[in-house]
């Protein structure tokens, strides 16, 4: 189940990176309107997982896990993001050296 529900999290940040319908817009428009539309989610979800960590409340096992379950997945975006945009801009590099 929680396969799908991180496919179906990629999903929605691929639908995010989609043509922009303003004429010519160049490839690092697209790239920083598309960056800058996920920022917000990924600092309020980091936010909430180092909230968590810091409180003093005692946690359970279960939340335990689903905490470094959510840390992983956090991680795990952030890393594809990050790529992404290396590839996007060793992709643009090799254009304006060509």
């Amino acid at each position: 189940m929680d396969s799908i529900k991180n496919i179906q999290g990629i999903k929605t940040i691929v639908d995010d990176i989609k043509p922009i319908d303003d004429g010519n817009v160049s490839l690092e428009d697209r790239m920083l309107s598309a960056y800058s539309n996920n920022i917000a989610e990924f600092s309020d979800r980091k936010n909430k997982i180092l909230e968590k960590i810091n409180s003093n409340k005692p946690m359970s096992f279960d939340d335990t896990y689903r905490l470094q379950k959510r840390m992983g997945d956090y991680n795990m975006e952030v890393s594809l993001i990050s790529a992404t945009v290396r590839k996007v801009v060793g992709a643009a590099e090799t254009l304006l050296r060509a």
